[in-house]
């Protein structure tokens, strides 16, 4: 089950959100897809499985958000993808 949530609302679906938040959706999902497939040529990274793949995916998308997120509050230092892009904080410890 995939629900979206916004701040007050929560939809079953995404095609159940509203078009402009449904757009915002595809355009981040698009944007760390194309993210993802840079980051893996460059760091020549090929998985075992599709579904690793999939999982992979994940945490870089989740990881790169955070990156996106955290380089947009102005401080006095950026943060940057790196090799460890795909793995989880667990996995790097």
């Amino acid at each position: 089950l995939l629900a979206v949530m916004t701040a007050g609302s929560v939809y079953r679906s995404v095609a159940e959100a509203p078009k402009n938040l449904q757009f915002t959706i595809q355009s981040e999902n698009m944007k760390i897809a194309h993210a993802y497939a840079q980051w893996k040529a460059k760091n020549r990274r090929l998985y075992g499985t599709p579904a690793e793949d999939v999982y992979r995916q994940e945490v870089f998308g989740k990881n790169f958000m955070y990156i996106e997120e955290t380089n947009s509050k102005q401080e006095s230092y950026k943060l940057a993808l790196n090799g460890f892009a795909d793995k989880t904080a667990e996995e790097i410890k």
